[in-house]
Parts: C-alpha cells; sequence; structure tokens
C-alpha cells in the first residue's frame, strides 16, 4: 500500500497537488495549519497543527504531535510543499524513520527567506540537504537551490498545474483587465490599480473594467485608493472565486496581470495563457521562462508607464497560439503528474 503524508499550508497550491497526486496513493494524509472548506480533499485525513514559530509551545507541540502519526501511520513517502518552519519539524521529526522526503519549493521560500536572517538561511539549507528530491516550478529557483546546498540533491522541473487542456479557439474578449493574485503588498495590487487610472486617461473608451479577485491584508487600503481615485465604476473587488469564475473571467479578459517583488511560476500566469490572456508581468527570470517581451506577452520594467496600453498593441492572436502551444508542452495536468509519479517510483523503488 502506498501511503503519503503531505506537510503543506492550506492554500491553492496544496490543492493542485493534491488534485495532481492524488489517484497514484492508496492512502494520503496532509498535515496542514487551516482547514478550508473551499478545497475539497475528498477522503483523505486533515490534521491541523500550528505552523507559526511566534508560538512556541504549540510549535513544538506539532513537532511531537507529527512524530506521533509517523509511527503509527508508517508512511511509504513525505511530501512537503514550501520551505518553511514546517518543513524543518517534518525532517527532525522524520529522521529515525527515515521515510523518503520530496520537496517543493514554492520560489519565495528559495528567493527571499534566507535574506531573512542567519535562522532563515540555515533553515533553508538544512531542509533542502535533508531531503531525497527537490522540485521547483521554475529553471531559475532550481539554479538558487543548487547554490544553495552543496550536496548533489537531485533537483526537477514539475510544476504544480491545474490545467486539463486549452481551449480550442481563442475565446471571445471584453474590455477586461484581470488581476487575481493575493491581495498583499508583495505582489503590488496598489501599483495596479494606479496602472489602470493611467489607461483610462490615456484611453478615448472609459468602459474598460479592472477586475481584482482574491483577498489578503491589504484588501481594505486597495478599496480606499479605489476609492480616493473615484474608480469604483471601473474596479470590482470580487474576492475568492470558485474555479468556473475564475475561469469565465480569464476566457473574458483581454489582458492578465502579476507584477509581484518575487515570484516562481504562478499557476494563475499559466491559466491566463491557457485561455488567451496577454500576461503582463513585472521583470522577473522565472517570467522570462514563459514571456518573450512584446511577442506573447509584456514584461514590465519601468511601472509609471502606459504598459497596459501598451500590451493591447501585441497581436493577440500569435501571441495566444504561442502560449497555447507552450501549455501544451510544458504545463498540463498529464505532463507533470507524470513527472511526479516518475519521482515517486524511483524513490519507492529504491
Amino acid at each position: 500500500m502506498k501511503k503519503l503524508l503531505i506537510v503543506s499550508s492550506n492554500s491553492i497550491h496544496l490543492f493542485n497537488f493534491y488534485n495532481l497526486i492524488n489517484s497514484y496513493f492508496d492512502y494520503i494524509d496532509i498535515a496542514t495549519d487551516s482547514i478550508n472548506n473551499n478545497f475539497d480533499y475528498k477522503n483523505s485525513n486533515l490534521y491541523k497543527f500550528n505552523f507559526s514559530i511566534k508560538k512556541p509551545f504549540k510549535f513544538f507541540l506539532f513537532y511531537f504531535n507529527l512524530k506521533k502519526l509517523l509511527k503509527t501511520n508508517k508512511y511509504s513517502l513525505i511530501h512537503i510543499q514550501q520551505i518553511s518552519t514546517a518543513a524543518l519539524i517534518t525532517v527532525l521529526a522524520t529522521k529515525k524513520t527515515k521515510t523518503p522526503i520530496v520537496l517543493t519549493a514554492w520560489g519565495s521560500d528559495v528567493l527571499l527567506t534566507p535574506h531573512k536572517g542567519f535562522f532563515y538561511r540555515k533553515m533553508v539549507k538544512y531542509v533542502i540537504n535533508n531531503s531525497n528530491i527537490c522540485t521547483a516550478d521554475a529553471e531559475y529557483v532550481i539554479q538558487e537551490i543548487k547554490k544553495i546546498t552543496k550536496k548533489n540533491i537531485p533537483v526537477k522541473q514539475v510544476i504544480l498545474s491545474n490545467i486539463h487542456n486549452p481551449p480550442d479557439s481563442l475565446p471571445e474578449k471584453e474590455k477586461i483587465i484581470y488581476s487575481n493574485r493575493l491581495l498583499k503588498s508583495i505582489y503590488r495590487i496598489d501599483e495596479i490599480i494606479y496602472a489602470f487610472e493611467r489607461f483610462l486617461k490615456n484611453s478615448a473608451d472609459k468602459n474598460w473594467q479592472l477586475i481584482i479577485a482574491g483577498d489578503g491584508d491589504d484588501k481594505a487600503r486597495l478599496e480606499y485608493i479605489v476609492e480616493n481615485r473615484l474608480l469604483y465604476n471601473n474596479v470590482k473587488f470580487v474576492g475568492w472565486l470558485s474555479k468556473d469564475k475564475n475561469y469565465e473571467y480569464y476566457s473574458k479578459a483581454k489582458l492578465y496581470v502579476s507584477i509581484p517583488l518575487s515570484d516562481g511560476t504562478p499557476t494563475s500566469l499559466l491559466e491566463a495563457m491557457s485561455f488567451g490572456c496577454i500576461p503582463v508581468v513585472s521583470d522577473l527570470p522565472a517570467y522570462h521562462e514563459w514571456i518573450k517581451n512584446e511577442v506573447n506577452g509584456l514584461i514590465i520594467n519601468n511601472l509609471n508607464t502606459n504598459f497596459l496600453g501598451e500590451a493591447l498593441k501585441i497581436d493577440h492572436i500569435n501571441a495566444w497560439q504561442i502560449n497555447r502551444n507552450i501549455i501544451m508542452q510544458k504545463a498540463t495536468m498529464d505532463v507533470n503528474k507524470m513527472k511526479f509519479i516518475d519521482i515517486y517510483n524511483e524513490l519507492l523503488n529504491k
């Protein structure tokens, strides 16, 4: 019997990963930090733990409860999503069991976390060094992982995709610009709002809509910016969306905007590409792996320009054809499911 323990914060990344691999295993447990009713993990068992080091007693309780779980269930594999303090505790708790560990980096955990201080730098290195195989969704992140460790840990590119197949034809587009990243400072949604304001001022057509999906700590501040700038007729906050509603906005939107300070390969970028949105992205190494500037999307260096207007000058049909081919070759569920299965087979057959 193939038994898997997943350790991860409960987010769309975990849900996409679960849907990718759940059919391979006979039994799956999930150690997570919250219960989210929006995500259906079917018959899997969810164990809620405190992942925050700010509550030391509960954090160390996580260690002892996890050791008990490992002893009771004797998992075939452990798959950790994101290099974090939860990953550190999992590695420590697993030491005596010698259960194989697959580690998936999410991007910022490799690109930003080591720069937070001595402890975090050592933590990231320790977790990587004590994993059997690492995965990441961007070649740039893979190279950063290899710089962090001197050990010859295999690192493979796998994407947590939920894309089956892109539409066969370009969906009919409307005057919609779509952003669906978290409403947190790292994603610079305020800059998207300011850019949309410049775009409207430079456009003869004032009927364009900026649709902002998702939620986060910055929501109240962002809503105030929209109200203060008198943009409430053109900017809509639609909150968390179902998969179908999210896909509906991708289908309607001409532009998709993602301009974070740091990132790996976001699932939303791949979804937007598959539905024929022209991607407008910040100048980050991971994005260059998908976007050729002014051909199948726009890479922004200067946030103070009318870059939304510039993006609309890109040949939409050509961009969609290029992006569809990229998704079919690299980013569908079937392609990436097989990559994970190959990794699991490799570890289980040793």
